[in-house]
């Protein structure tokens, strides 16, 4: 499992250098270029992709929040995207892969209901998000919660 943290971990990295020397090259060709206006626009949509990669990268998650007595499932930067529940009325989440496409979230009710989330990614590392999801889950053990 050590070895699929650190892959995911180094993947990130390699992401954020990789978007880093974007912004630098772009940066570079407008200065370059004496700031012409086509390389001046390229940069700027160049920072602002950085911009949303990097969020993208860092905000999608489960957030348990005890204090408030909320689930917040944020499955991405659109306000549609995220979800809050009431922690004291959640029995069980589950985290299971949807084939290629995403992760499925079943969160189930003390009251028997259950409601599905999906999010959708075409990334390869569904299994390995899935897998640390599940972890996080069972680390907070909901049953056993005070």
């Amino acid at each position: 499992m050590k070895k699929i943290f650190l892959f995911g971990l180094l993947t990130r990295i390699f992401i954020i250098i990789s978007f880093t020397f974007l912004t630098y090259a772009m940066i570079d060709t407008c200065f370059y270029n004496k700031f012409q206006l086509k390389d001046v626009i390229l940069t700027i949509v160049a920072i602002i992709f950085t911009i949303i990669c990097l969020l993208w990268i860092h905000t999608l998650g489960i957030i348990f929040d005890f204090k408030n007595n909320k689930l917040r499932l944020i499955l991405g930067l659109l306000p549609n995207a995220k979800y809050e529940r009431v922690l004291s009325n959640i029995s069980n989440i589950d985290v299971a892969k949807n084939g290629n496409l995403g992760i499925c979230f079943v969160v189930k009710y003390t009251n028997g209901e259950k409601e599905d989330f999906y999010f959708y990614d075409r990334y390869s590392f569904n299994g390995i998000l899935s897998k640390r999801l599940n972890k996080k889950i069972q680390k907070i053990n909901l049953n056993n919660r005070s």
